[in-house]
C-alpha cells in the first residue's frame, strides 16, 4: 500500500511526471515486481523525455547500511528518482522510493550513497550497459515494457509509440558507474 500522495512529491517536475510515477510504483506494486531496477529506470526515462525532461539514466553500484549492490535508477538535474529501491530482490536493501532524493516512506531526503566504486556487476547488468535504451525496452520478452508504457502512458493521455522511442533512444546509453 502506497503511503505517499502527489503532494508529497515536493518537486519542481511536471505534474504529468509525477502521475507516472505513482501509477508506474501502484503497478510495481500490484505485480509484485521485485528486482526490476533497469526496466523502471528505461521507463521513466522515457517519459520524462517524452514529457521534455532532460534526464540521465544511470547503472552502478549503490551503497546501503546493508551493503554494496548494483542497480539503475534516473537522476534528473543530479537527483536521485528510484522506484526500484522500494521492492529490491534483497529485501535488506529496500527502502522508500525516491522521489527528488526524498526517500517517500521517511519524507527525508535518502541516506543511499549511488554510484559507488566497490563490486562487479551481475550478469544482467553486464549485458545492459551494451545496450541502449530502445533495445533493453524493445528486446523485453512479450514486449512487456511497450505495453507498461502504453498503457500508463494512455492512463495519463501520453502517447508514446515504439516508432518514438526508437527515434529518441537508439542511441541512449545507460551512464556507468563502476
Amino acid at each position: 500500500m502506497r503511503n505517499f500522495t502527489k503532494n508529497d512529491l515536493s518537486s519542481e517536475i511536471n505534474e504529468d511526471f509525477k502521475d507516472v510515477f505513482i501509477r508506474l510504483y501502484d503497478y510495481m506494486i500490484d505485480k509484485k515486481w521485485m528486482g526490476a531496477c533497469h526496466a523502471l529506470t528505461a521507463i521513466l526515462c522515457v517519459f520524462a523525455k517524452k514529457l521534455g525532461i532532460d534526464c540521465v539514466p544511470y547503472i552502478g553500484v549503490v551503497q546501503s547500511e546493508y551493503g554494496l549492490f548494483d542497480h539503475s535508477w534516473l537522476e534528473i538535474e543530479g537527483k536521485v528518482y528510484d522506484l526500484a529501491i522500494s521492492l529490491p530482490l534483497d529485501e535488506s536493501v529496500a527502502t522508500g522510493p525516491i522521489f527528488n532524493n526524498i526517500n517517500l516512506l521517511t519524507k527525508e531526503e535518502h541516506e543511499l550513497i549511488y554510484g559507488c566504486k566497490g563490486i562487479k556487476f551481475d550478469s544482467d547488468a553486464k549485458i545492459i550497459v551494451t545496450k541502449t535504451i530502445y533495445e533493453y525496452i524493445a528486446e523485453c520478452p512479450g514486449s512487456k515494457l511497450l505495453k507498461i508504457i502504453s498503457d500508463i502512458g494512455s492512463f495519463n493521455h501520453i502517447h508514446i509509440s515504439k516508432k518514438w522511442i526508437e527515434g529518441e533512444f537508439s542511441d541512449t546509453y545507460w551512464y556507468v558507474i563502476k
